[in-house]
Formats: structure tokens, C-alpha cells, sequence
């Protein structure tokens, strides 16, 4: 069994405190990457796909927090190769805190409990130990960053863009997770065909290594589950670990930096292949999905 402070150090992978303030000392290189995000030119299918969203429950909103307006900007500037794979249809805010659940170590289960916003933090609870978001595949849960996180409102709703795009990259990887629903997914780049499958085998590659580099503080927080035996005997998990690698890939690949320990602040440079595979399928077209 792990002693008490090494239960802590691990439960304090999920303090979501730390992520908050990098984005607040890096704010301008946020607020660079976004708008540089928001300049791409929108077309009629990412148009039309962000104005087919619908949103739901409205009167949960707590800010800091993302617009449905602001949602539709966000949409409108996906990639067109992840729209098409996209099952996105609806956008619900949440007015309750998702609270890490833990296993005897002190790692993250996998699943949350949920607390309304105004009884968090509860006597037992950490006031920054929290997560943030979360998908359905066909849905995503908006929800709200307590002031026991921060106070700084930039950074807050900074992040909630880094949560969004988070999320949405997984209304197309949830919905695929199993291998064959990724082989029958075929795209093309530069004259290249290759199937989602090819895409997930090659960050499976990058995380199995011994040396691998996480690029966010979140992606971390995996790392207990992204190895051989894992693969073997809980390939649900493994799965899983691997899906987070790559959201949280996306993020920095759209935004140009994200959250970490290391200090990097330029996400192509600290992380070049990761940026290469993300690069390789927002630039790809859709030859044939599942």
C-alpha cells in the first residue's frame, strides 16, 4: 500500500489549481493563440455545424464561462477532417463541481462525484481538487470553476476554452473507442491514405515508451495507467489514457501552448511530434468513416 505522503502527492495530480495559474503568468500567449484560433476562415460546413448545435440549461451558467456564442465562434473554426467525424450535438451547462473519486494509491478512478456549485467545497472535499467538463460523445457538460481555484476570472474562462476544446475532441473519440470503429475511419493527407486506427497506434507508440514527456499537467495524470500491462489486462483503461493524451494534444496543438510543469510555453516546439499527428489529421480529408 502507498504511504500517506506519496497518496498525496498522487491526489494532488488532480488539484486543478496549479493549471489555472500557468494560463494566468502566460495569459497574453493565451490570448495570442486564441485569437489567432478565431482568425481562421469559417466555412459553410463549420457554419452550418456550429449553428446545428443546440444548448441546454442556460440558467446553470456560472462565470467565468463560455457563451453559447462564444461555443459557435470556437465550432465555426474546427478543422472541417474533425467536424465530419464530430457526433457533437448538444452543449449543456452544469451547475455542479465533478470531484475526483480515488483509488487505494490516490490516483484518479476515472469517475467522478458530483457536488452542486454552492455546497462546494464540502467539509471532506479539497477546495481545488476538481475536474472540469465532460463529454458524452454526443454531448458535452459545461461546468463551472469554483473561486476555491481562483479568483482570477481571465485565466477562469481562459480555461474553460482549453476545457472546450478538450471535450470536443472527444465527441469523435468517444464514440470510436474500439479499433475496428477507428480502421473503417479513412483519411488522406498529401497524397497519404491512413485510417484513425494508424493515428491512435502512433500515440500509442509515443506513450508506451519508457522516456515519454506529457504535455499538460492533466495528461500526467495517466501515467499510471499507460504501460504494457495495462494494454493487457485493462485495455478500457489503457484506452482511456491514451484518448486523454490526444485531447489534451489537441488542445495545445490549436492554442499553441498548454498548461504544464515544465514551463513550456510554445507547445510545437516542446511537444513536435505530438504537434506533427494532430497536425497530420485537422489537415487530412475524410475518404470514409464508420
Amino acid at each position: 500500500m502507498a504511504d500517506i505522503e506519496q497518496i498525496k502527492k498522487n491526489k494532488d495530480k488532480m488539484d486543478l489549481a496549479p493549471n489555472v495559474d500557468f494560463v494566468a503568468r502566460h495569459i497574453s500567449l493565451y490570448q495570442e493563440g486564441l485569437q489567432r484560433l478565431l482568425a481562421n476562415p469559417v466555412t459553410p460546413l463549420a457554419r452550418a455545424f456550429a449553428d446545428s448545435v443546440q444548448f441546454e440549461n442556460l440558467e446553470a451558467i456560472v462565470q467565468p464561462q463560455l457563451t453559447p456564442e462564444e461555443i459557435r465562434q470556437l465550432l465555426s473554426v474546427m478543422p472541417e477532417s474533425l467536424i465530419r467525424l464530430s457526433k457533437l450535438t448538444t452543449v449543456k451547462y452544469f451547475g455542479m463541481v465533478p470531484v475526483p473519486t480515488y483509488d487505494e494509491q490516490g490516483n484518479f478512478s476515472g469517475k467522478p462525484e458530483w457536488v452542486d456549485y454552492d455546497e462546494f467545497p464540502r467539509a471532506s472535499d479539497h477546495p481545488s481538487r476538481i475536474l472540469v467538463g465532460v463529454s458524452t460523445g454526443t454531448e458535452i457538460y459545461s461546468t463551472p470553476i469554483p473561486r476555491t481555484v481562483s479568483t482570477n476570472d481571465l485565466a477562469v474562462k481562459m480555461y474553460q476554452t482549453h476545457v472546450f476544446l478538450h471535450e470536443f475532441f472527444h465527441t469523435l473519440d468517444y464514440p470510436r473507442r474500439d479499433s475496428a470503429k477507428r480502421a473503417a475511419v479513412v483519411l488522406e493527407y498529401d497524397g497519404e491514405q491512413f485510417t484513425l486506427q494508424d493515428f491512435w497506434n502512433e500515440f500509442e507508440k509515443l506513450y508506451l515508451k519508457e522516456d515519454k514527456k506529457f504535455v499538460s499537467r492533466y495528461a500526467a495524470t495517466y501515467a499510471d495507467k499507460l504501460n504494457e500491462e495495462t494494454k493487457v489486462k485493462e485495455p478500457a483503461k489503457f484506452n482511456s489514457a491514451i484518448g486523454e493524451q490526444i485531447c489534451e494534444s489537441f488542445v495545445g496543438y490549436m492554442l499553441g501552448i498548454i498548461s504544464n510543469d515544465n514551463q513550456e510555453i510554445e507547445f510545437k516546439r516542446a511537444h513536435p511530434e505530438e504537434y506533427k499527428l494532430i497536425d497530420k489529421v485537422c489537415r487530412a480529408k475524410v475518404i470514409a468513416t464508420d
